[in-house]
């Protein structure tokens, strides 16, 4: 862990260069630098967080996927390595997955953790490009194709039929990336998914749904994803979970964060965001305070991956913010 010295001041480093310049992902079209305004802290939309409230039976049950205790954490804090991106076409059936993908320039070349990203409704990968391309300076392989039905600039279909193909898309995106040839060795033992509002739901259905289970993933990131699907669907899941979502979601998705994290087995995390952000800010805005929770998806990984409690103590530390909720189980 002592990559992880100074990682406050490495930090502040990073968030200078992101707000001295314009971060766009290559095709992106956008500037994603937004304000870092502080906003007062209040807790007082908050609803009463139930951690714990009951024992989901199924854990007992669940095949447990164990942390590999005698790995090395192969991740760091934001803003450590240089990185690279690029955009890839890929063909699943007639869907064209335009594929954005960034990743850490090493010496010596070592394998590299992978995390395969879903996008929200409306979006897609040129706007989360800052917290994409900040966690491949934290040592990560990003890896986030675009969902036609889903997708910004792109005809959108029903609901529903968008989350089945992003659903089918992601393992898909990330068997063609572990076996075509890339500038980089993803390491196939260290894969997480994580997405964003409807990409979350996606997720979730990864984490929680036995039909979907991917047995190469050993953690997901379920950002601001909401459903009202029960508990018939959502059965235990058998990896790490990291749930996360502002009070203030004007989509009124605490609940769901909430839910899931009720629903889930044992290592969790439910993170509260209680500064009066919104459904998308957290996760695109490059503040000191963002930037934290960032972080902390990259040291729940880490914990996910090694089962090293001080990836977990470091995690712990990152959401000692003020403004931040959080439960670890």
């Amino acid at each position: 862990m002592a990559r992880r010295t100074g990682w406050r001041a490495q930090r502040r480093d990073w968030l200078a260069v992101a707000l001295a310049a314009a971060v766009v992902a290559p095709g992106a079209g956008m500037s994603l630098i937004a304000s870092a305004a502080t906003r007062a802290i209040d807790h007082s939309g908050a609803p009463s967080v139930r951690v714990g409230a009951h024992t989901n039976a199924a854990c007992s049950a669940a095949q447990r996927a164990d942390p590999d205790t005698g790995s090395t954490d192969p991740l760091s804090t934001i803003g450590t390595d240089q990185i690279r991106s690029f955009w890839v076409m890929i063909d699943r059936g007639a869907r064209q997955l335009r594929t954005y993908i960034a990743y850490p320039v090493v010496a010596p070349a070592r394998p590299l953790p992978v995390l395969v990203f879903a996008h929200g409704w409306d979006n897609s990968p040129g706007g989360y490009a800052t917290i994409l391309r900040a966690w491949a300076t934290a040592g990560f392989v990003t890896v986030a194709p675009t969902a036609p039905g889903m997708a910004a600039g792109l005809p959108l279909v029903n609901e529903g039929v968008a989350n089945a193909d992003q659903l089918a898309d992601l393992p898909y995106v990330l068997t063609y990336v572990l076996h075509h040839k890339m500038p980089f060795t993803p390491d196939a033992s260290d894969v997480v998914y994580a997405g964003h509002s409807d990409g979350g739901d996606t997720v979730a259905a990864l984490a929680f749904n036995p039909r979907y289970r991917d047995p190469r993933a050993r953690g997901f990131l379920i950002l601001s994803g909401g459903t009202d699907t029960d508990d018939t669907f959502y059965r235990s899941n058998v990896t790490p979970v990291f749930i996360a979502d502002s009070y203030a979601d004007q989509f009124h998705n605490w609940p769901s964060a909430q839910r899931f994290f009720d629903l889930a087995c044992a290592p969790k995390v439910l993170v509260g965001i209680g500064r009066g952000e919104t459904h998308l800010q957290p996760w695109v805005e490059p503040t000191a305070f963002n930037l934290a929770l960032w972080q902390a998806a990259v040291d729940f990984s880490a914990w996910a991956f090694t089962g090293d409690p001080a990836s977990r103590a470091q995690m712990a530390a990152d959401l000692d913010e003020p403004g931040m909720f959080s439960a670890v189980r």
